[in-house]
């Protein structure tokens, strides 16, 4: 019975050499000049139910090739929780379009250990332009990624909170009234808020939740 179990884990032990192995050179296959090498190496890449795996596709979020671009989103998508935390750490990517996409695949996901991590991106992301006084005209769809992701994931207060913050914004309104109920206490909170923006804004955000509840 010992040598039967020996046996399982040394089997075991060379399938993982043996994966490694190749996720090692699928990864430094990306970086060959050759576009077909490239695309059989993400398309090799998105078979394999590995952290590293979904690391390096989420790389190729913002990639030269297009094609490569959306086909990783596509593999990210489908590995589903195995891309959770390499999506999560792509929020603090340089690089919005990276942030972006990580935050629309989490959203897709709906894993709740992305919940935490998209409402401190989204924070930051609210404060940044709230510094800068740049938030009503200047703050664009992909800004607010982390916001439409939350809305498919599961809400919490203090992400509708966050959200508040930013108004008033045409596209914040839109995504707190497709929020809907969970949002409306906090908004209610807003009517009181000290700035006069946030309040009309919070009043008519109000009156569409509850009208849309109403006709249903």
């Amino acid at each position: 019975m010992e040598n039967t179990d020996s046996s399982l884990r040394n089997d075991d032990e060379k399938s993982l050499r043996k994966t490694q192995e190749k996720l090692s050179k699928l990864i430094k296959a990306l970086e060959d000049e050759d576009g077909d090498v490239r695309w059989n190496a993400v398309e090799e890449l998105g078979k394999i139910r590995d952290v590293r795996a979904a690391e390096a596709l989420t790389k190729l979020l913002l990639d030269k090739d297009i094609d490569i671009e959306y086909r990783a989103v596509e593999l990210l998508n489908q590995m589903g929780e195995i891309a959770v935390e390499p999506l999560i750490k792509a929020l603090e990517n340089k690089e919005w379009e990276i942030r972006e996409k990580a935050a629309d695949i989490l959203g897709s996901i709906r894993d709740e250990r992305a919940i935490e991590p998209l409402i401190q991106a989204l924070d930051d992301t609210i404060k940044t332009f709230s510094c800068n006084k740049r938030i009503d005209t200047d703050l664009k769809v992909q800004d607010v990624a982390e916001a439409r992701a939350l809305v498919d994931i599961c809400w919490r207060e203090e992400a509708v909170e966050t959200l508040i913050k930013a108004l008033p914004h045409w596209m914040i309104e839109k995504i707190l009234v497709k929020i809907g109920e969970p949002a409306i206490e906090p908004l209610k909170k807003a009517l009181k808020n000290k700035d006069w923006r946030i309040r009309e804004s919070a009043e008519i955000i109000l009156e569409e939740i509850e009208e849309e509840l109403y006709t249903i």
